[in-house]
Order: structure tokens, then sequence, then C-alpha cells
């Protein structure tokens, strides 16, 4: 059910996290704020009515769905009054789900607008593309070749979030293929596909390779590759740019800020800006001191370069972490107020 209300709204731009049970999800109300919460009626730990009775009495601010499946309708009306929006019942359609976000949230349906994330994939087996594809989520297209100088012709062409090239792409010097693609990609993930390559090898930059991944990939593999790269990490808000959180095993965070420094320093991200400031949300990002630091440094400096002031908003305990850093002395970096 988490998975499937995901898949019916992360392609159109939202940023969802999931949680197991309600205690899990209170924990994840209590450290940042969110929108909406879809909220089962039935779960284990804290069930939905005992979840949003603390909700509410806790303060915090945040629209609730109740989702139920056959549940008593007195049980049903009773949650809605503790201050539920609205609910859904299983089974439900995608559709139905972002028409009740649109409601809760006051959003205009009419504009929701699925986005398309891309892959290239230079590889001779047509088979191993197809499986690719099979294993991304549905909304991701891929386009792939065995001939380099077609994927580049592609990548020309159209704007591709990951690329995936063969580990014997110009006689196996795929840091070099890597450059030809960064030259027109700025903004995309690139990995090596190699076979036997193990999960540390994805966190193993050459170049402007950000790593390898096995040839045979798995859905695990895959995975990651969305997670990291696929799935959008920017969002342009009228506030400023809000950062979605990192979901994955922490060791695997570096590709994630990768691709996050690329997100926060490309031309979608500052289309649009008014003034000749902005402001980052940080807060959702993993509290890893090197990684934050090397981001706000290399963004910063991008910024104030095209004439832009940043400042940056981080929780309370990164906040302290940085305020050591002397690279970092001419940063603006503010500690989050709660929920």
């Amino acid at each position: 059910m988490r998975q499937a209300i995901e898949a019916s709204l992360e392609p159109y731009g939202f940023e969802v996290e999931q949680a197991d049970n309600g205690a899990v999800a209170l924990a994840k109300l209590r450290r940042t704020s969110f929108d909406l919460v879809f909220l089962d009626l039935n779960m284990p730990v804290l069930d939905g009515p005992g979840m949003l009775r603390i909700i509410r009495h806790s303060g915090i601010p945040v629209k609730v769905v109740l989702v139920t499946s056959g549940a008593p309708t007195a049980t049903v009306t009773a949650t809605v009054k503790m201050g539920a929006e609205d609910y859904v019942q299983k089974p439900f359609t995608a559709q139905r789900v972002r028409e009740t976000v649109a409601k809760a949230l006051e959003l205009d349906l009419g504009l929701f607008r699925a986005e398309e994330p891309r892959v290239l994939v230079q590889h001779p087996d047509r088979a191993l593309r197809k499986r690719i594809k099979e294993l991304l989520p549905e909304h991701v297209a891929l386009d792939g070749d065995e001939a380099l100088a077609r994927c580049l012709e592609m990548s020309e062409k159209t704007r591709y979030r990951l690329v995936l090239l063969d580990h014997r792409v110009l006689e196996g010097e795929a840091e070099t293929a890597a450059d030809l693609v960064r030259a027109r990609l700025p903004e995309a993930a690139i990995l090596e596909l190699r076979p036997g390559a193990g999960p540390e090898q994805r966190r193993s930059p050459r170049g402007e390779l950000d790593g390898a991944v096995p040839a045979d990939l798995d859905q695990a593999a895959v995975d990651f590759l969305y997670a990291s790269y696929l799935r959008p990490l920017v969002f342009v808000e009228p506030t400023g740019i809000r950062v979605a959180g990192y979901r994955g095993a922490p060791e695997d965070a570096p590709g994630y800020f990768a691709q996050l420094r690329r997100g926060l320093q490309s031309d979608g991200a500052l289309r649009g800006l008014e003034t000749g400031e902005v402001a980052v949300d940080l807060t959702r990002v993993p509290e890893d001191g090197e990684q934050v630091a090397a981001l706000v440094g290399e963004v910063q400096a991008h910024l104030a370069e095209k004439g832009i002031a940043a400042s940056f908003t981080v929780s309370p305990s990164m906040r302290n972490a940085l305020a050591a850093r002397p690279e970092l002395a001419r940063a603006v970096i503010q500690a989050a107020a709660g929920p």
C-alpha cells in the first residue's frame, strides 16, 4: 500500500517517505515537517487513531488522510472527528490518491504533470537494456545503443538524468567516455557497468564517473540507482529551494550528495529566481558533517559566481557541527525550528 501511494505521487514531483508503523511515522514527523500523512487505521505498534491523537495533542501541523479497508463506519467517523481531512478506502487507484492530495492540500489537479526521468544505456547487450527498463519504475524512460557515438548524439538532443556506460567502451577507457558525456550532460550521474562490481565500487568515483555497478543489475542495484540519481531531489518553491531526504543505506549516501550538488547548481534550480538571493532547505539531508560541509561550500561558491547570495537551513545539531568549520565562516547557515 505504501509503495502504491508513493508510485502514484512521486512522478508528479512529490517527495514521499514511508513508515511501517505509527511510532516510526511519529519520529519522522517530530524530526522534520511534512504537508500530508496517509494514515492507515490498522498498524502495528501504534494504530491510526492512536497516532492521530498524539499528532493533534502535540500540535504537529500536518494534514491527515485516513486509509481504511472495511473499518466500521463509527471508527472512521470518530477518527475523522479527531482532525483528519479525508479518507480513502482500499483498494484505491492512483488517480484517487492524486485527487485526495489535491483536495487536502488545495492544489489544482489539472496542473499535475508527471515527470519522466530518462536513463541512457551504452551497452551491446540489448537484453540487458530491456532488463534494466523492466526493473525501473514505470515512469522512468530508457534509451540506449551499443555505440558510444550514437549515445552521444542522443545526449545532445535529450536531457538524461542517468547514463550507464559499458566498461569496455573506447577500449576500456570508460573515464574518457564519461568526459565526453559530461560535456553534454552536466547534470547527469554517470556510472560504469562492470561485471562483478560490488557495492563498494558504486561508492568509488573516478574522474567524471560516479562509480560502477554490476552489469547483471538486480532489483537492489536498480533501486539504489533510482533512489540516488533518478527521483526528484531538488524542489523549487516560492520560499526557496527544498532538498529531498536520502533514501538508502548510509554507506551509499555519497552518490546522493553528488547528484544533489549537481541539482542545486543546475539551471533548472536557479531559473525563475526573482532576486539575487535564495534560501536552501537542507534539513532532510543525512547528518554527515563532511558531506554537508562540502555541499554547502561548493554550492555557495557556484551561486556567488552567478551573483546569488545563498543561505542554508540545517538541523540544529548540524548547525553546531558546521559552525566550527573555518572554510564555511562566510556561509549563512541557520538552524531549523521545530516542525
